[in-house]
C-alpha cells in the first residue's frame, strides 16, 4: 500500500473519501493506527514493517537468495531490513526526505556501514514503484569482494533468462547478446578487482 505522501493527491481523497484512512477502507485495506504498527508477512515467512519490504523480501526469497531480517549494525540498536551473504546489508529508505529524524539515522546507518566495512544497498520508492528494479541496484553495486561478483552476475543471469523467456523476438535476443557482453565484462573485472558495470 503506497504512503500517502507518494500520492500526491491529498485534495482529491479528502474531497472524495473524507480523510485517507476512509480511502484505504474503501479499497478493503486496514489502515494503521500508526507507522509501521501492522506488519506484513513475506512468503518465507519473515514479518516485514512494511508492504515495499514484504515485496523485497519476496523478491529476494523467488529468487534463492538467503536473507534475514532485522539485522543490527555492529553492537549499535541500529538494524538492516536484510542482511544477505555475510557483509551486504539492504536497507528500504521509504520515509526519506519525509522526516529530518528518519534522514539522520539515514547518515548514521552509511557511516555505520563504512566504519564496519559493510556494502550498504539503499532502496528509495521510486526504485520499486512503478518499476521493480532490484535486479538492476543489485548488479550495479560495487563490491567488497570478489565473491559478490558471482552474487552479481547470478542476479543477472536469472533476471535475463525471465525476459528471454518471455521475449526471445528480436528485443529478447539483443537483450541476450548484451547480457553476455557484460557477463564477461563482470568476469574480467571481478579477477582485476575493480567492478564498475556499464
Amino acid at each position: 500500500m503506497p504512503l500517502k505522501r507518494e500520492l500526491n493527491m491529498y485534495r482529491e481523497y479528502k474531497r472524495s473519501f473524507g480523510s485517507w484512512n476512509a480511502a484505504i477502507r474503501k479499497a478493503g485495506f486496514t489502515p494503521n493506527p500508526e507507522l509501521f504498527a501492522h506488519k506484513f508477512i513475506a512468503k518465507d515467512g519473515h514479518k516485514c514493517d512494511s508492504f515495499t519490504e514484504r515485496i523485497i523480501d519476496d523478491w529476494l526469497f523467488s529468487r534463492g537468495i538467503a536473507h534475514k531480517r532485522n539485522v543490527k549494525y555492529g553492537n549499535t540498536k541500529f538494524t538492516s531490513d536484510f542482511l544477505i551473504k555475510k557483509n551486504i546489508l539492504i536497507e528500504f529508505f521509504g520515509l526519506a526526505k519525509v522526516q529530518k529524524g528518519y534522514d539522520a539515522n539515514i547518515d548514521k546507518k552509511r557511516k555505520l556501514a563504512k566504519k564496519l566495512k559493510l556494502h550498504l544497498l539503499e532502496v528509495y520508492p521510486s526504485d520499486i514503484y512503478p518499476t521493480n528494479r532490484l535486479a538492476e541496484i543489485l548488479s550495479k553495486q560495487k563490491p567488497a569482494r570478489a565473491g559478490f561478483c558471482l552474487f552479481s552476475l547470478l542476479l543477472r543471469f536469472r533476471g535475463s533468462l525471465s525476459l528471454v523467456r518471455l521475449s526471445f523476438s528480436g528485443g529478447g535476443l539483443l537483450y541476450w547478446l548484451r547480457f553476455l557482453f557484460r557477463s564477461l565484462y563482470l568476469l574480467v573485472n571481478c579477477r582485476s578487482g575493480s567492478l564498475y558495470l556499464p
